[in-house]
């Protein structure tokens, strides 16, 4: 990771927090992280109370030290950034993440109510986490063989270290965890369980819906970043690689590509940098390391030879007004159609849930590829529940491990009136 600090460049820098009263920085956060006490802490030389605060709210401390857009939430909302850089908090919670790991058992009143979580990314390690400290007996179902959800397959580990979340994960005891147990039906687990998540997450790719898609060559984004983690993927089908998206998980696969010794790699994005949802640093990154980015620009066709990948057809764009998204809607310009040799198309353009799971579960509504879930983040299905990417359709970690830990609050709250 930059920046990385010693304790005393910690203390240094921790020193320069104004303390201030009505702090922007934790309102900024997802999971409102006491920042201030935890800087505090640090400035005063108090690691351990550091350690301490930084747990009490997040779970995965040190992950999101990697992967979180701290300089868009809390360095963004710092007051200090007004007339000097602002503190590195990022930097500061790596400092204080790789202290010390507290473990927490769980409280030491048990309740009857088992709560059965399906899929172990952060959302759903996250909920399973705030209720077992709450005292539920807690059981996470986990498809792969490993935890972790997209912590672990999503993320290129050149941006998240295995170990760092490896070591965050072990922390968490005192939940049962069934790896490799695929749920198909989610009723299945109604005897069994008093209370249902459903966190899965959005490993589906969203297809670009354009001739040629059905080429030798055309890959989805998801499935290659999974590949290149795996060691699955070591080397390119060829060296002309196009990446269509504008997301974290387009910069991803840009950045993965040239990691497999790609000769040239385009980002297709049909908006500008500015409605570029990616994380501002990885683009800056990206660019770096030599991805060529072709904004305002929109495939229309995958050509090809005997099967294979050969070219992409691309047409320039001009912005209109602003679309359901609040971004600025993307128009093809006529006669300015363009053409680029490519032998590899990535299709990055957005995520939705597995559609299998929506086949084998009727009575769970959905809408455009998501789960559908009331103010209380319950699901049609009375008593099952739903968060993470699988809601929102993809989402940054420490989003995901906000909205675990509301899904936990609902749940504990839905409990209680059942009981009443």
């Amino acid at each position: 990771m930059e920046n990385e600090m010693n304790p005393q460049q910690a203390v240094i820098e921790a020193a320069r927090c104004l303390s201030c009263y009505d702090p922007p920085c934790v309102d900024a956060c997802p999971v409102h992280v006491d920042v201030p006490r935890f800087i505090g802490r640090v400035k005063s030389g108090d690691f351990r109370g550091a350690v301490d605060t930084l747990w009490k709210n997040l779970p995965f401390p040190d992950t999101c030290a990697f992967v979180c857009p701290h300089l868009k939430l809390c360095e963004e909302a710092c007051c200090i950034k007004d007339f000097s850089e602002p503190i590195n908090i990022g930097a500061l919670q790596h400092f204080v993440a790789t202290l010390e790991i507290p473990i927490e058992e769980g409280s030491e009143k048990r309740s009857g109510k088992r709560i059965a979580i399906i899929g172990s990314g952060p959302a759903g390690l996250t909920a399973g986490k705030d209720l077992m400290m709450k005292g539920y007996r807690v059981t996470i179902f986990e498809a792969e063989s490993t935890l972790g959800g997209f912590l672990t397959c999503g993320i290129p580990s050149y941006r998240l270290p295995r170990e760092a979340v490896n070591k965050e994960i072990k922390s968490l005891r005192g939940l049962t965890i069934q790896t490799g147990k695929h749920i198909g039906r989610v009723n299945d687990l109604k005897k069994g369980f008093d209370a249902v998540l459903i966190a899965i997450g959005s490993h589906e790719s969203v297809s670009l819906d354009i001739p040629g898609e059905e080429r030798e060559g055309v890959i989805k984004g998801i499935d290659f970043i999974k590949n290149f983690n795996s060691g699955t993927i070591k080397s390119l089908l060829g060296k002309k690689v196009a990446v269509i998206g504008g997301g974290d998980v387009a910069l991803d696969a840009a950045r993965c590509a040239l990691r497999l010794s790609a000769d040239r790699t385009y980002l297709i994005y049909r908006r500008s940098f500015d409605e570029m949802p990616a994380y501002r640093l990885e683009v800056e990154d990206a660019k770096k390391e030599g991805v060529w980015f072709l904004i305002l620009t929109m495939p229309v066709r995958i050509t090809g030879d005997k099967g294979w990948v050969k070219s992409l057809e691309c047409i320039k764009t001009r912005l209109g007004e602003p679309d359901e998204s609040g971004r600025r809607r993307p128009i093809p310009i006529p006669e300015s159609r363009f053409e680029i040799e490519v032998d590899v198309v990535i299709e990055a353009i957005g995520q939705k849930v597995d559609r299998s799971f929506l086949l084998k579960n009727p009575d769970i509504e959905c809408s455009g590829g998501i789960i559908k879930v009331d103010e209380h983040l319950m699901t049609s299905n009375r008593g099952f529940f739903a968060a993470g990417d699988a809601v929102n359709g993809g989402s940054t970690v420490v989003q995901s491990i906000a909205d675990g830990k509301r899904a936990a609050a609902e749940i504990d709250k839905f409990l209680g009136e059942e009981r009443s």
